[in-house]
């Protein structure tokens, strides 16, 4: 392994625990010392309260005190730019630099091995271009826990802690009005082989319920048939799910996403050139994934929110 690694972008916000355990955990690895870290810390709303700018600021302090990685560059945003266009802006500006990049939110606690794991599959899988992206995380689902490989290929992408490249995330669209043109052509089964809720969610971010920017990205997953790399034990895991974060939300059977995190003293990863996602896995990871887990909550703000949508629609098409 080079002597530079690949970069690891770090999303922040208002959250100083987490963003404290979360580079705490990154600090374990060994490899961090090789690692450029550029961490991102999103700005104030303009409704902000006072103790959610007190967060921020506490945030930002704890930041500028971080060492331990090859190199450290933070990029604070004086407004709030928004989960959605400050990730795909700044994961442009790095892999573009780089031609690939590691990627981390707040709330995500890595394995002592994730950095080394994240590099050796980048290099491993980067000539396999059917190879959109490598993950970190599983919930725990025990058909994926009883695979015998390290590794497996999924069609879900990956959100905590994941990896890719220069070729492959330019392969995504990121108008909203491409998705649009594109979603009658969609197929809806195929589209939900990685998982039952994949095309309801992204039928949420083209009718304006959520901002999320991975439905883009697992939308280009889809339509370049390609898959996403995970190890069969988790090297990570999420401790958002608290009511703190932007997306999260609250789980309250926490044991739903625990998963089944690498155990092994020693680091014994091998990777694997058979990437094909068998039928078997694609049924566990449709039902597994259609079960709704949203609040109640929220569902009934989204229904409003589309309600309203449309009712402004008809009109302004009047």
């Amino acid at each position: 392994m080079s002597s530079l690694l690949t970069p690891i972008i770090l999303f922040v916000y208002n959250r100083p625990l987490h963003t404290k355990q979360t580079i705490e955990a990154l600090l374990r690895n060994e490899d961090a010392k090789n690692s450029p870290l550029y961490i991102y810390a999103d700005g104030p709303k303009d409704d902000a309260t006072e103790e959610n700018k007190r967060k921020i600021a506490e945030v930002r302090r704890y930041i500028h005190s971080v060492s331990g990685f090859s190199s450290i560059k933070i990029t604070e945003q004086p407004i709030n730019k928004g989960l959605d266009p400050s990730e795909i802006d700044a994961i442009t500006e790095i892999i573009e630099q780089y031609g690939k990049v590691i990627v981390l939110e707040d709330d995500v606690i890595v394995h002592r091995y994730f950095i080394r794991f994240m590099n050796e599959a980048l290099e491993y899988y980067k000539d396999n271009k059917k190879v959109n992206s490598i993950g970190s995380y599983n919930p725990n689902i025990p058909f994926i826990n009883q695979i015998k490989q390290d590794v497996y290929a999924s069609y879900r992408t990956a959100t905590f802690g994941w990896a890719t490249w220069l070729d492959r995330w330019s392969l995504c669209k990121w108008e909203k009005s491409y998705l649009l043109d594109k979603r009658r052509l969609c197929n809806r089964f195929k589209y939900n082989r990685g998982g039952g809720d994949l095309y309801d969610n992204l039928q949420h971010y083209l009718n304006g319920l959520n901002d999320a920017w991975d439905a883009r990205w697992q939308y280009s997953l889809y339509e370049n048939n390609s898959v996403c790399i995970r190890p069969t034990k988790s090297l990570s895991y999420n401790i958002g799910f608290d009511g703190t974060g932007e997306h999260c939300g609250i789980v309250n059977d926490v044991e739903t996403i625990k998963p089944i995190l690498y155990s092994s003293d020693e680091y014994l990863m091998v990777f694997t050139k058979n990437i094909r996602v068998s039928y078997r896995l694609q049924y566990v990871m449709y039902h597994y994934f259609k079960y709704d887990r949203t609040p109640l909550h929220k569902k009934i703000k989204w229904k409003i929110k589309c309600i309203i949508r449309k009712i402004f629609k008809q009109r302004n098409e009047c």
